[in-house]
């Protein structure tokens, strides 16, 4: 719990994804900055940047639990080591993308700062014993609740998009409970066995939480009138539509990964599962999301 504040430290990335945008906005290319680009804009800067501002208001939130006294956090604490480095080393890679050839000479310094993050998702826990925790332990926890601890978490975000229906809560939660029927399904059929479920599993669970954050901190800023709070309430729904996306295609491998074709009671309950889960996630959940990763875009293109 100690090491949430420093183990985290690829969020350095957010000094990359400002390099690009400054790269971005002088760097021109068929008559335009490469920053008025889609392709550049949404695929290298915003969804990094939004990964980013999700990981930071996750740890966040755990570091000021830890402040006030709570105890046992090494769950959330593995959650925002898993989410923080691998987003920083997604950005990392982005970055040494959009400066192109420059991205890989020494006077850019990118270079080294991809190397240098590479390690923070290796030394003092990999990112596969990541998994291994969130997964084991949210999985304990699930079952010994019969699914209350993540309907709980949920129900959180539900009483939140009342308050507030601009952050992306209803999303998130809906994508949580689709979560909680996947694990509670597969550990129903004794799927929970295998390693490549329990790994699944961890990257439902670690987006789901993440996301859970991002709409709080969002909601708060709008709460307090904060000059950025159009911005992250973009970001948030930008992000939990991709809790949504990392949901459904979870539990479509979980429930199918390992499934023999031959198996017909198999793959009918299999099936049931993932139609429940689209009726309560369709796919015009998804709707809206490249006009707020635009918001997200002209955001940062107006920062100084």
């Amino acid at each position: 719990e100690d090491g949430i504040r420093d183990e985290c430290t690829s969020l350095v990335g957010s000094e990359m994804c400002i390099r690009d945008r400054a790269y971005g906005k002088a760097r021109e290319q068929f008559g335009a900055p490469l920053v008025e680009k889609q392709g550049f804009l949404f695929k290298l800067l915003v969804e990094n940047w939004i990964d980013l501002e999700a990981g930071r208001a996750h740890m966040e939130e755990v570091a000021l639990r830890i402040d006030n006294g709570e105890k046992d956090m090494g769950t959330e604490g593995s959650i925002a080591k898993y989410w923080g480095t691998e987003a920083g080393n997604r950005a990392a890679d982005a970055s040494i993308q959009a400066l192109g050839g420059y991205g890989y000479a020494r006077e850019y310094v990118v270079e080294k700062m991809r190397r240098d993050v590479r390690i923070t998702s290796i030394y003092e826990g990999t990112s596969e014993i990541q998994q291994s925790i969130i997964a084991m332990y949210r999985w304990k926890d699930t079952v010994r609740s019969k699914g209350a601890f993540y309907e709980e978490m949920a129900a959180g975000l539900d009483a939140l998009h009342e308050a507030d229906p601009n952050v992306g809560a209803d999303l998130v939660g809906a994508a949580m409970r689709g979560m909680n029927d996947t694990i509670q399904h597969m550990h129903a059929r004794k799927q929970t066995r295998n390693q490549i479920v329990m790994f699944t599993f961890a990257d439902m669970m670690t987006v789901c939480e993440v996301a859970d954050a991002l709409c709080r901190k969002a909601a708060a800023l709008n709460e307090a009138g904060d000059a950025e709070a159009g911005f992250f309430s973009a970001m948030s729904r930008a992000f939990a539509r991709k809790a949504v996306r990392m949901v459904k295609d979870g539990a479509e491998r979980c429930v199918y990964g390992l499934a023999a074709a031959a198996d017909a009671d198999a793959l009918k309950a299999g099936g049931d599962l993932l139609t429940a889960l689209d009726n309560r996630l369709p796919a015009a959940a998804l709707a809206g999301l490249w006009t707020d990763m635009n918001a997200v875009g002209e955001h940062l293109k107006n920062l100084d």
